[in-house]
């Protein structure tokens, strides 16, 4: 099945035209904070700044937002309303968290097949690493519900990891056997890479490194 997931990451760019948040329809539903529950419900605790590529070509700048990571939605607030929405998964195509610092994050949402109960169409994920592999993240958690009185669920935050490849998406775990898998000739060269840039273990941030590598370089 062939898909493209990915949308063009130089809209943001190449776009400067800054629109008043009044300006761009983003529309949803009232949100209501979760109660009762022990840990957080959003990716990051404070609110952030984010950048919004609508599905009509429009772009919302600097908009109040929050990434509710129980039940995947993104929620923003309406500086003229006063009132927290979430956004309608429908009008969106992707998003930046802090756009134009070093630790901006990428999401879009995912339009291609279903992998498990894990990843779905219209799950916005978090693009770690982009090219000819898209390595990315969906942030989720579990919710364990109280089992005492007066005792509250609890909140378990929870990632899963994906790479989308040569037209197929599937789970990976933080290994290098997922990326040996996908180039099963190429092993050799994979380890002098890891070896050669002491990435040896396999963390996040080690496998970003590693298939940043492996996206600009020729031999893939």
């Amino acid at each position: 099945m062939g898909i493209s997931i990915m949308p063009n990451l130089s809209v943001f760019a190449a776009n400067n035209i800054d629109y008043p948040q009044e300006n761009v329809k983003l529309t949803g539903q009232f949100y209501a904070n979760p109660v009762n529950i022990e840990g957080s419900p959003y990716l990051q605790e404070e609110w952030q700044t984010g950048n919004l590529n609508l599905e009509n070509g429009e772009i919302a700048n600097k908009i109040r937002i929050q990434f509710n990571i129980i039940n995947n939605n993104l929620i923003f607030y309406n500086e003229s309303l006063k009132r927290v929405f979430i956004v309608d998964k429908g009008t969106i195509k992707s998003f930046v968290i802090n756009p134009g610092v070093a630790d901006s994050l990428f999401f879009i949402k995912y339009i291609g097949p279903e992998v498990g109960y894990k990843l779905k169409k219209d799950d916005f994920v978090h693009i770690l690493s982009q090219g000819k592999i898209n390595f990315m993240v969906k942030h989720s958690a579990d919710i364990i519900k109280a089992t005492e009185t007066n005792t509250r669920n609890k909140v378990y935050p929870k990632d899963y990891y994906f790479i989308n490849f040569n037209n197929q998406t599937i789970e990976a775990k933080l290994s290098y056997r997922s990326v040996y898998s996908l180039f099963p000739t190429k092993k050799k060269d994979i380890k002098k890479m890891i070896t050669e840039n002491r990435i040896r273990k396999a963390t996040k941030n080690n496998l970003i490194k590693l298939f940043n590598m492996i996206n600009n370089s020729e031999g893939f």
